[in-house]
């Protein structure tokens, strides 16, 4: 037993030396000026020196190690991107986020650094494929050879930095850890499985005849947002509404009779982007109330909350799985919702159990 506890007393001491090391080289990647406003974030004296600055940041012991080297990565990711976005695009992609926006580009997305917003996802949104080739290259120093989906997903797994952990595992298996995902309920964390869909007929006549993929559900605050999401929707081949589209069809229409037919029977789901300003908006409830009584007259989910921020909003269940935009941007969010709508069998994996390798799982070597 004794020996046993001081294995693990050495792991544990082993991990935190690690963890460390990677906070101190991510934090030495950045300006000194925006060393200084991770302290001020923390609630730091900033100090007079770079080395100063670093070792107070990492003072702060090995529960804070994992979010320094994020943070320092997404600056680190802001000295690459911003070049290849004007400061229109930062200052619509930061508004759209509730941020007051002025100063530099490079000062408007440190500031929503410490605010614990990532604008690298709409950044990303916002560039065309030489914008991301180019960002790519100077955060890894190698040619892009990839697709612009390989290039972004990289990017992304890059800046959703885990911890790497010691475990124990049978000798059949590699050591695997199991970094965020972009799955989230309130208190836990929910895999990206594919369930198979067990609805009744009523429900598969419902699905055959929909007219909609997805109905976006949104505050005119948010349209930036809910447009880039509806773009990258039509770009991957799914029917979607979105008010701004459907002009024509709309104009001279009583909206709320329009509307409760697409926030319902109309659609095979409704995907609701959460904020501070849907939570405020009597039409926005409106929209929320007709796909929230749909919803109960369905065996299988029907609202797909995307959290712009973490408002709550009456009605909707604390349980509910919901995307983090500020971590996907509107491609991811169109690749989910794509097969979210076509792929309704289970992966079920033939592999032997050490060459499993599951979406969202990291095998160590």
């Amino acid at each position: 037993m004794q020996r046993r506890k001081a294995d693990h007393l050495r792991v544990v001491s082993k991990q935190a030396d690690r963890g460390k090391s990677a906070a101190e080289d991510a934090l030495d990647q950045l300006k000194g000026v925006d060393l200084k406003k991770l302290c001020s974030m923390f609630e730091l004296a900033a100090g007079s020196s770079r080395h100063e600055r670093i070792s107070r940041l990492t003072d702060l012991g090995s529960e804070c190690y994992e979010r320094l080297v994020r943070l320092s990565r997404l600056v680190v990711f802001g000295y690459c991107a911003e070049k290849h976005v004007t400061a229109k695009e930062m200052k619509d992609i930061l508004s759209s986020q509730g941020l007051s926006v002025s100063g530099t580009k490079h000062e408007m997305f440190t500031d929503a650094v410490t605010r614990d917003i990532s604008p690298a996802p709409p950044m990303l949104d916002a560039m065309d494929i030489t914008g991301i080739r180019k960002t790519y290259k100077c955060l890894f120093g190698k040619p892009p050879i990839k697709s612009e989906s390989g290039l972004r997903n990289e990017m992304f797994a890059w800046l959703d930095f885990t911890m790497p952990t010691e475990v124990a595992a049978p000798s059949t298996y590699p050591g695997i850890y199991v970094p965020p995902t972009l799955f989230h309920t309130q208190d836990s964390l929910i895999a990206p499985l594919i369930l198979p869909w067990s609805g009744d007929s009523t429900d598969a006549s419902r699905r055959s005849s929909t007219k909609y993929d997805v109905a976006i559900s949104y505050a005119s605050e948010d349209e930036v947002t809910a447009k880039a999401i509806a773009e990258a929707m039509k770009e991957a081949g799914l029917r979607v509404f979105f008010a701004p589209y459907e002009q024509a069809q709309l104009w001279g229409k009583k909206l709320s009779d329009a509307f409760k037919e697409n926030y319902a029977s109309r659609a095979k789901f409704v995907l609701v982007l959460i904020s501070q300003h849907y939570a405020l908006k009597d039409f926005t409830n409106f929209e929320f109330t007709i796909a929230r009584d749909e919803a109960r007259k369905r065996k299988e989910e029907f609202i797909l909350p995307v959290r712009l921020d973490q408002t709550p909003i009456v009605g909707l269940h604390s349980d509910v799985g919901y995307i983090d935009y500020g971590k996907v941007g509107a491609k991811e969010v169109a690749r989910l919702m794509k097969e979210k709508v076509t792929a309704r069998t289970p992966i079920i994996p033939t592999l032997r159990p050490t060459e499993l390798y599951w979406p969202g799982l990291t095998k160590k070597d």
